[in-house]
Order: C-alpha cells, then structure tokens, then sequence
C-alpha cells in the first residue's frame, strides 16, 4: 500500500490549531473517572485481533503492543492521554474510543512514497530516541517506510527517529492498493490481511 508524493498536495491537517472544549481527548479521561467509558483491553475480540496479527509475523504482543491496545492501556493506568498536538491528540483520542488503530504520516518530511510493506530483512531501523541504535526488521515483519528509511516498526508500534508525527502509523490519505479496500471494511479481521498478503504469515 502506497501513499504517493502526489499526496502532497493534500489540505494539510493544522497541528498549531487550539482544541476545542468537547474535544474527544478531554471527554474520555471524563468517562472514564466516572465510569461510564473504559478503554479495550486485549479480552476485547478487536484487540485480541491484533495480538493475533503481530504473533503472526513473529512480535510478541506482551512484550510490544499494538498501537491501540498501549494507548488505552496508558490511558486506564494515568487517566489521561499523551498530549503531542492537536491534529495526533485527535487521532490517538478516536483510535483509543474505537479500538482502532488511527495515525498519519506528515507528506511534507517524508522522502518519496510511504509503503506499507513487508520487511525484507536488509532494512535497518533507528527508534526514535535513539540515535545511537540501528535495528533491522526481520523478514516478514510488517513496517512503513518511505524510499529512505522504515519509519515504523511492528505495523502500528515502534516509531523511527525519522517518524513526522510520533504516533500510531496510518497514512492521512487513504490510499490504492489490496490493503486500503479491505482495511476500511470494520469487519476485516488484521489477521485475514497479513495471511492474504504475506508469505511469512503463519
């Protein structure tokens, strides 16, 4: 899946914008203190989803958790969301309320086309942070990157020193190939697209 230069021209998401009062972010922490609301955990069928995904490229998801699934983990143990600006504040509010995981790359600082592919094993990786560590994405794990780097691991988790929006990755624009129809369906299960996709899937 493929977000192409072309996307560029796409109206840009104002990161400088002041949030509004109802914003989603603030009610949340709300519903949840009164408990009305509470984040999905993985006993959730559309978590335990994603579990099954990233066990079927080989992660460990204990040990590094899809996007969502650490977003309202976070959110239930400190009652509040992290605060990066408006535009990944307004995502990570509406990944976490339907547990889905929701991103974006900004076009702008990307280099060439952004990818959703399989790694290859020959592609290294810098977390962001960590300017000093190189990784290298096993073959078959699912990353983001544009024609310079990988600029997110684990599909949806770790993010690269190159990331434009340190958040859960997911392209700003929809976009063409097999994936994007499928994964716009509420029911597509992730499993069903890596198994589709990927012949490393187990």
């Amino acid at each position: 899946m493929t977000t192409t230069s072309s996307d560029r021209a796409a109206r840009r998401l104002p990161a400088d914008r002041a949030v509004p009062p109802g914003f989603l972010g603030n009610v949340l922490p709300r519903q949840l203190a009164d408990g009305t609301w509470q984040p999905a955990d993985e006993t959730d069928p559309r978590i335990e989803a994603w579990h099954t995904a990233y066990r079927s490229f080989g992660t460990n998801p204990r040990r590094i958790r899809p996007s969502v699934d650490a977003l309202g983990r976070r959110l239930a143990k400190k009652g509040t969301l992290p605060r990066i600006n408006p535009a990944v504040d307004s995502y990570n509010a509406v990944s976490v309320r339907h547990a889905l995981p929701a991103g974006a790359f900004d076009l702008d600082h990307a280099t060439g086309d952004v990818d959703l592919r399989y790694a290859d094993g020959t592609a290294d990786f810098t977390p962001l942070g960590e300017p000093g560590t190189t990784e290298r994405p096993k073959a078959g794990e699912i990353i983001y990157t544009d024609t310079t780097d990988v600029l997110t691991r684990h599909w949806n988790r770790l993010n690269g020193a190159r990331r434009p929006w340190p958040s859960a990755p997911l392209p700003a624009r929809a976009c063409g190939g097999s994936w994007a129809g499928r994964a716009t369906d509420r029911r597509a299960r992730p499993l069903d697209l890596v198994r589709s996709e990927n012949p490393h899937a187990r």
